[in-house]
């Protein structure tokens, strides 16, 4: 009997990988049309001269109020209304990497948005990667996040949504990596930071959450689910 058993758990596993690679090359091939269209989309977005939202002229704006050393956040005045809905560290980043006007004056801050949206996909990856251990897992959710339509259309927009998600999933890759990968032994760096009872991956999940709240306030999620994790993982973190 227990050779029949130890017979049968190769083969299992055998199963199981089959299994895992026949899902991913569906997902590859279920959103490879998906990522064409995608990319002809970004292509046309990129050359249009005109505002593909209306916040697009905002953004620019409170970005061009920042790159002149004016206050984002003003009282309002009957001659003067400045809207910043939003904290402020998208407007900085159009301040110091949207200044350019060539091609057009929306290009360089939908090139920020595109950035920020293919390192959401990125992370995302890492963190599927992180939590099944397969790299194919990791590829596959790359690929489908980069399918996501709405993605898609919000990569190409003047907004901080983006940029917040970016930093959001990296929080979450951050934290959900922390457990076997931070302060390997011998690591001086990792030493330091456990004799003050801090966490150099929690720490910079941390800060990638605080970036997130910082960049749309309302991304609340992310800290949310990784606190939960963390207390139930282990509550004195």
């Amino acid at each position: 009997m227990f050779r029949m058993r130890a017979l049968a758990r190769p083969r299992t596993i055998a199963w199981s990988r089959v299994m895992t690679v026949g899902l991913v090359v569906v997902a590859l091939a279920c959103g490879w049309w998906s990522l064409q269209r995608g990319v002809a989309y970004a292509r046309l977005a990129l050359a249009y001269p005109a505002p593909l939202d209306g916040q697009e002229g905002m953004a620019l704006w409170e970005a061009a109020l920042l790159r002149t050393g004016q206050p984002l956040y003003q009282p309002v005045t009957p001659d003067r209304f400045v809207s910043a809905p939003y904290p402020p560290l998208h407007p900085l980043a159009l301040a110091i990497f949207g200044g350019s006007t060539a091609p057009h004056v929306f290009w360089a801050g939908r090139v920020i948005s595109l950035i920020a949206a293919l390192l959401v996909a990125v992370a995302g990856g890492l963190l599927a990667r992180e939590v099944t251990r397969s790299r194919l897992a990791g590829v596959a959710a790359s690929v489908l996040i980069l399918s996501f339509v709405p993605l898609q259309l919000w990569a190409l927009r003047i907004k901080p949504d983006m940029l917040g998600l970016a930093f959001t999933v990296t929080g979450l890759w951050l934290v959900a990596r922390w457990r076997d990968h931070d302060s390997p032994p011998g690591a001086s760096g990792g030493r330091a930071f456990r004799r003050l009872g801090l966490s150099p991956g929690l720490i910079a999940g941390a800060f990638a959450f605080a970036c997130a709240h910082f960049t749309k306030q309302t991304l609340l999620a992310g800290p949310m689910a990784a606190g939960t994790y963390l207390l139930l993982l282990n509550w004195r973190v």
